[in-house]
């Protein structure tokens, strides 16, 4: 299925994908260090690896890797929507659907505030 995905969704499985990742990362970590904003990377899971009996995160765990040597944030959905696979999030393989927008954006938003929003007094 990843295969046939090659030109969609099925990308980020193939190595020479990440060639042109690796470049674009680079660029915007440069354009951070410039400018002095903090990045955060959302990494978001196909369908089929949300409801699969077994984990296949091979493109989330190798930007992670980035993240990490870049020294930027990173948040991936797909450990977050396993959890939560009892309902439907997607429309088609990798496309959230209303549901999966309305959990998505929470995920996002709780991350920010609980990770990369700065202590304020009365939090």
């Amino acid at each position: 299925m990843i295969s046939l995905a090659e030109f969609d969704w099925g990308s980020l499985w193939q190595d020479e994908a990440w060639t042109i990742v690796d470049r674009g990362l680079d660029r915007l970590k440069t354009i951070q260090d410039r400018h002095g904003f903090e990045v955060l990377i959302v990494c978001f899971p196909v369908r089929y690896q949300v409801y699969a009996d077994y984990l296949e995160d091979k493109p989330q765990r190798r930007m992670g890797e980035r993240a990490g040597r870049l020294g930027v944030h990173y948040l991936d959905l797909l450990p977050r929507l396993r959890e939560r696979n009892q309902a439907e999030y997607f429309y088609d393989h990798c496309h959230p659907n209303e549901a999966g927008h309305d959990l998505i954006g929470k995920l996002i938003a709780d991350f920010l505030l609980d990770e990369l929003l700065p202590e304020t007094p009365g939090n």
